[in-house]
């Protein structure tokens, strides 16, 4: 009967995460990512971040995520990564900020999975077990391959993605 049970909780719990997820956050300093479902958690993700540190991302090239509010506006199945989803930065005030600044806001933040051409010192890290524990993208946010995959085909887009410090 237990099983019974569980394979009957399980089969809700996936039915209402498959399509019905309606909102993503990111917490840079916590290097997590969530899932959310009418404003409860149904799935969380480890990250990894840019390289150019925990700062908000303020210019072009400079390695750092942004910070704010977007829109996951469309899915890439052909990325140089395995997968990813576009974020919509920059928004109107990320646009101001850098005009005020003198400089080019950036772009092409994505979430995404591990490099389809990885380096040698990336594969090393992987192979190591130490890729997840380094901050290694150019800006944007990675997951693992299978976690990308499940991530690419719960969300539906365009998708609410705040990303918080």
């Amino acid at each position: 009967m237990k099983i019974f049970t569980f394979l009957i909780s399980f089969l809700i719990f996936n039915s209402l995460i498959a399509g019905e997820i309606d909102e993503v956050r990111v917490y840079k300093s916590k290097h997590k990512m969530e899932m959310l479902v009418h404003g409860k958690v149904v799935k969380s993700y480890s990250v990894m971040l840019g390289r150019g540190g925990k700062a908000p991302k303020r210019k072009a090239g400079d390695n750092l995520v942004p910070e704010g509010q977007y829109i996951l506006d469309y899915k890439n199945p052909e990325s140089l990564f395995y997968k990813s989803l576009h974020v919509s930065y920059p928004n109107d005030d990320d646009q101001r900020r850098a005009s005020e600044l003198g400089v080019e806001p950036g772009g092409d933040i994505m979430i995404h999975g591990f490099p389809n051409r990885p380096s040698p010192f990336f594969k090393f890290l992987k192979r190591v077990g130490l890729i997840k524990l380094v901050d290694w993208t150019a800006g944007c946010i990675s997951v693992d391959d299978h976690e990308m995959e499940e991530i690419f085909n719960d969300i539906e887009v365009p998708m609410p993605i705040t990303i918080y410090h």
